[in-house]
């Protein structure tokens, strides 16, 4: 009987804790799948953005690497017409 009171009085009468128990049967489920995926793709977010932050580093640095060298086979080149004209026109 204590039980029943204590059930009448913080949900009303029955039917209105029944009616409570169906709203979150049919309501709890979507709205915390919802919210774990969501969570998901933040997570995912954040970790693909640290890639592409980490990718266009090395991509940078490779870029560097290659433009040095062009310009190294850049000088070679000159040195070795300034070369060739000479013995040419000897």
């Amino acid at each position: 009987m204590c039980g029943a009171f204590s059930r009448s009085f913080f949900f009303g009468r029955y039917s209105d804790m029944d009616q409570l128990l169906t709203l979150l049967g049919n309501y709890a489920f979507p709205i915390v799948c919802c919210a774990a995926l969501f969570w998901k793709m933040d997570k995912d977010q954040k970790t693909t953005q640290e890639y592409m932050e980490k990718r266009d580093e090395l991509h940078r640095t490779e870029i560097e690497s290659l433009r040095q060298s062009l310009d190294n086979n850049t000088r070679v080149i000159i040195k070795l017409e300034a070369r060739l004209e000479g013995e040419v026109n000897d």
